[in-house]
């Protein structure tokens, strides 16, 4: 989600597209030039900058500006005053399913979340969740102050969390949804869920 701190669009002469920025919401942290990934590894690494950042956006950004070096052969440094090691932070990248047709909705899960985004999901009171509809064609819920809503067929994934607004561009699932999709019928659960995967681009996600 867009800070107070962050800009509503490209600066004149960088990419227009938000892929080639750590911080893409905000058009911030460009990675798309080796000198760019550097810079913005070198600036993150700041503590007046990381502040402007709860600890998750934190580990996002980190695990974006890393993967850039890593794309362009540079060893990201590490610091662990500041958290640079993103995977320190409980965002390592998980595989997909090797099994896909056969993947159980846990397995799902955990691609799509990772490990410790799937233990707060699960960390979701039970009383937090409402689910206000569900069945073959549709899924609307409310958690906590959020709402989601889930289009089956037409392939439409609507949610207002600021860490969906962040993942959603990868393919990738916030704790809420996870928690949605632990409490409906697991069977539904999977197959929703092992069609994200195998066909990502297919999902209009708002």
């Amino acid at each position: 989600m867009r800070n107070r701190y962050g800009r509503s669009g490209p600066p004149p002469r960088y990419p227009k597209n938000q892929e080639m920025y750590a911080d893409p919401e905000n058009w911030k942290y460009p990675v798309h030039t080796p000198y760019h990934a550097m810079a913005a590894r070198r600036y993150f690494d700041k503590e007046i900058n990381r502040a402007k950042y709860d600890p998750e956006e934190q580990a996002y950004i980190d695990l974006r500006i890393n993967r850039a070096l890593k794309r362009f052969g540079v060893v990201p440094g590490s610091s662990a005053s500041t958290g640079a090691d993103a995977s320190a932070q409980g965002e390592v990248e998980e595989r997909p399913p090797s099994n896909l047709p056969k993947a159980s909705r846990d397995e799902c899960l955990k691609f799509l979340l990772g490990e410790a985004r799937l233990e707060r999901a699960k960390a979701i009171r039970d009383d937090e969740l409402k689910i206000l509809q569900s069945n073959s064609k549709v899924l609307k819920a409310r958690i906590r102050s959020y709402v989601v809503d889930i289009d089956y067929r037409k392939k439409i994934i609507s949610h207002d969390c600021a860490d969906w607004s962040r993942r959603r561009a990868s393919r990738k699932l916030c704790k809420h949804l996870g928690k949605i999709l632990i409490m409906i019928p697991k069977q539904r659960a999977t197959i929703f869920l092992r069609d994200l995967i195998a066909n990502p681009n297919s999902w209009n996600l708002t």
